[in-house]
């Protein structure tokens, strides 16, 4: 799986948090996506990606709300 982060990075990369929401559904909800993760690594590996993905943006959007709440108290 690690050889399928690269791409996956950039593509967050330059769509942001918006694009990660589509991505995580793909890898939930996509059949097509589901059967080709889980024939090249493995059944669940594309639940596992999906749900991984999804903790990993919410701990992020989460870091990044707490930083402006920050950002706005030292500004005051």
């Amino acid at each position: 799986i690690e050889g399928y982060f690269c791409p996956i990075r950039a593509f967050i990369t330059q769509g942001g948090l918006a694009t990660s929401v589509r991505l995580i559904d793909s890898y939930l909800h996509n059949e097509a996506l589901i059967q080709q993760m889980d024939q090249r690594y493995g059944k669940g590996a594309s639940s596992f990606m999906g749900k991984a993905l999804r903790i990993y943006f919410d701990k992020e959007a989460a870091a990044k709300d707490k930083d402006k709440e920050t950002a706005n108290e030292n500004s005051k």
